[in-house]
């Protein structure tokens, strides 16, 4: 039970969340609040985030899910031979009305084009994309400038523990070492578990098996 939020080094500086747990373990002490010490956080440094993020696609005249679309094209699609909108779903998760509302505007503004077998970039996005992807990239480096090189690599570690639980595992591509599985989340198990009466276990769950690999 989180009465108080842990700290390493009593020099490092609190923040709002800390205030907010200290007021909840006085108004709850019964309590557990240790998930509002890491939801909360990512809560708020996302909304921070994404205001910073808006501002660098604003200066190249795109929108977050705009650029996250025309990336998308220039990275899979660098001979401009077309993408297909089930690719473009199943690579960016948007709604279907949301991903169908972003093909029009672009198209409209030019920036994308409709082919013989999916979408293209035209010579617009593709100039847009060129200038946005490097200040992007100089722009999240910035954000991240509070943590080291080793924090950041066991912040990504963390966060895709933690993705891997909402979206399951994707398969690997037969990358040498790798096992050739696709596994859902450990809550997606206990759920199954659960429906069909077995006791609880931690674990993951064999969605696919890759035909041919070590698996």
């Amino acid at each position: 039970m989180l009465r108080r939020p842990p700290r390493d080094d009593a020099r490092i500086p609190l923040d709002s969340v800390d205030a907010l747990l200290a007021s909840w373990s006085v108004r709850r002490p019964e309590l557990d609040f240790s998930p509002v010490a890491v939801l909360t956080r990512l809560a708020r440094v996302r909304r921070h985030l994404d205001s910073e993020l808006e501002g660098v696609f604003a200066a190249h005249g795109l929108e977050p899910g705009a650029f996250a679309l025309l990336a998308t094209v220039d990275r899979l699609d660098p001979a401009g031979e077309g993408l297909t909108r089930a690719r473009l779903t199943e690579e960016l998760g948007f709604p279907a009305p949301v991903l169908d509302a972003a093909l029009d505007d672009l198209i409209d503004r030019g920036l994308l084009a409709v082919g013989p077998t999916g979408y293209v970039l035209a010579e617009p996005g593709r100039t847009a994309v060129a200038a946005a992807v490097p200040a992007h990239l100089a722009n999240g480096d910035r954000l991240l400038l509070a943590l080291s090189p080793e924090d950041r690599l066991t912040l990504a570690g963390l966060l895709r523990r933690l993705l891997v639980e909402f979206e399951g595992t994707r398969p690997d591509g037969g990358e040498p070492g790798r096992l050739g599985l696709t596994l859902l989340p450990a809550y997606v198990t206990s759920e199954l578990r659960a429906a069909v009466e077995l006791p609880p276990a931690t674990g993951l769950l064999v969605r696919a098996v890759d035909r041919g690999g070590a698996a």
